[in-house]
């Protein structure tokens, strides 16, 4: 008498356990919304550079900013002094 033997191959992919629940989503989509807020301020820190960058240096004497400052200003922004 043969034996044959068959076995069964691998899924592609695991089948949860369970079904995601609402805060797993949220949570995904709150990581998601707070990357794509991180890009977009990357974005206009950098067009806020080349804008200062371009400016001719009496311009930035004018607002009060030296060339050396711009990446420290656009980065962490600058302290205004109060008006009193």
């Amino acid at each position: 008498m043969t034996m044959i033997v068959v076995r069964a191959a691998q899924p592609y992919f695991e089948i949860p356990d369970r079904v995601p629940r609402h805060q797993d989503i949220a949570s995904k989509s709150s990581r998601l919304s707070q990357a794509w807020a991180w890009i977009k301020r990357r974005r206009q820190i950098a067009a806020d550079r080349r804008h200062l960058q371009a400016m001719p240096d009496e311009l930035l004497r004018d607002i009060g900013l030296g060339r050396s400052e711009i990446e420290s200003a656009t980065e962490f922004g600058r302290a205004v002094p109060s008006r009193r």
